[in-house]
């Protein structure tokens, strides 16, 4: 996909947890940011500047809650 990927992967230290992790679909980053070892994970729209998503893992569960 060419364009703009406004969405980003932030960990719970507010810090980006990678520069290639960057994404267009909502969908396709949830689906990695719970693959990743990060126990607390934001998706932000740079764009907007606002948080869409945070993925809470625990040993158990995961936790999507969209905003």
């Amino acid at each position: 996909m060419a364009g703009r990927k406004p969405l980003v992967l932030i960990n719970g230290d507010n810090k980006r947890v990678g520069s290639h992790y960057c994404y267009k679909i909502v969908r396709s980053a949830v689906h990695k940011s719970m693959e990743l070892p990060n126990k607390h994970i934001q998706i932000w729209d740079m764009v907007r500047g606002k948080e869409v998503c945070a993925v809470t893992k625990t040993r158990k569960t995961i936790t999507v809650e969209f905003r």
